[in-house]
């Protein structure tokens, strides 16, 4: 499999090579999808899925790491009773494209997810010249970071890197929650899972409690997922999988990319995600609308967060290394804060002497950034790609 994927996307690239630019307008990909107008540049509409197959997925899928990176999630039932949730998904992805990914599988709910991809797929405009190789092209369901389905339940995905302790074993990772169960699950493929096969968040946790959840490895790390789950009726809450527990935390509104749950928070040496976590916490009750959501979410978005000047939040609460000990407080001294500032201050300084587009093309430093609100009742999701504010798209079931 592995030898194939390399193949088509060598093709892909000599063909690309050889093609001019792309054209304007809709797009006819050879699997048969199309980029729709109204989607924002370097959107590709994947079309409606109407069968899955996780068998032939799952062995690809865990070779493949897209850099996610500070990424932050936070719901909260309006006074109007609707259930919402804002959500900013900040990470390398340079000039690759996104996906609009639709489910409709016989016997599933159907749903529809954001797929973000850094890796497999050289570029947008290789992919808009050449289509997407029938490989990638049946995984991009599982790759899907954030999926709302047909009944308004909602899942997205955050990731915590996994620690080791001093003999090189694994801290959090996860070989399994439930061995022995009849259906073995990649944490990577619950978000797209849970919302095929439940409607609501309790019946979400019931069902992740009977799966064999495991978590994805790469050389020295483990790459730990956490769920911001809610729904139409109301529901939400925090699901954290580590050390072969599930563990829910119902009503707990927000996460960034610590654990929270005291089951692994006690044990947490590296945390990350301090700032932006203080920042939407103390903001959350001003929210009486999907705009003021998607403005507190937005306000910790991290695009090109190189640049001191361009974050929304003091980027130096980020990171701490302290005792054992989960703390939502990030009142942190000066001298709790060189290495990060050290790092911004010299990548800024790097930044200052190449262009806009030799950073992006660079890969290293950019930040895009992609904020969506998802109203739970109503059943939409309004996704912005790319930082760019001129281009919201509505996502629902009817369209």
């Amino acid at each position: 499999m592995k030898k194939i994927i390399s193949l088509l996307v060598c093709i892909m690239v000599c063909s690309f090579a050889a093609c001019a630019a792309a054209e304007t307008g809709m797009k006819k990909l050879p699997n048969g999808n199309v980029l729709l107008p109204e989607l924002t540049d370097r959107v590709l509409d994947a079309g409606t899925y109407t069968e899955l197959n996780y068998a032939n997925a799952r062995e690809m899928m865990a070779k493949t790491f897209d850099k996610w990176g500070r990424c932050s999630a936070i719901a909260k039932t309006l006074s109007n009773g609707d259930t919402i949730v804002g959500r900013t998904l900040d990470f390398y992805i340079t000039n690759k494209p996104a996906f609009v990914v639709r489910t409709k599988v016989p016997g599933c709910y159907e749903t529809i997810g954001l797929t973000y991809m850094n890796t497999i797929v050289p570029d947008y405009t290789a992919a808009m010249t050449n289509g997407i190789p029938q490989a990638v092209y049946e995984i991009l369901p599982f790759l899907s970071t954030d999926v709302l389905n047909s009944q308004g339940l909602y899942v997205e995905i955050n990731m915590r890197y996994g620690q080791k302790d001093e003999n090189g074993n694994s801290y959090y990772g996860c070989s399994g929650t439930n061995p022995g169960a009849e259906q073995r699950i990649m944490a990577g493929e619950l978000a797209r899972y849970l919302c095929e096969h439940c409607a609501n968040v309790k019946e979400a946790v019931e069902y992740a409690k009977t799966l064999d959840i495991y978590t994805m490895k790469k050389e020295h790390m483990d790459w730990n997922l956490t769920f911001i789950m809610a729904d139409a009726e109301g529901g939400y809450g925090l699901l954290e999988i580590a050390k072969n527990k599930v563990v829910f935390l119902d009503k707990q509104p927000a996460q960034t990319n610590f654990y929270v749950a005291k089951e692994f928070g006690r044990d947490q040496i590296y945390k990350s995600g301090l700032g932006r976590y203080d920042k939407i916490m103390k903001g959350i009750d001003s929210v009486e609308t999907e705009d003021d959501m998607y403005k507190l979410i937005d306000s910790v978005s991290y695009y090109q967060a190189y640049f001191p000047e361009r974050c929304k939040f003091d980027a130096r609460t980020e990171y701490v290394d302290s005792e054992a000990g989960i703390s939502t407080e990030y009142v942190l001294a000066e001298e709790n804060q060189p290495a990060v500032r050290a790092m911004m201050n010299e990548s800024a300084e790097k930044l200052g002497n190449m262009t806009w587009q030799d950073i992006r093309n660079d890969g290293s430093y950019w930040y895009s950034c992609f904020t969506n609100v998802v109203n739970c009742s109503k059943k939409t999701l309004l996704v912005r790609f790319f930082e760019d504010e001129t281009k919201k798209l509505l996502l629902t079931f009817d369209k």
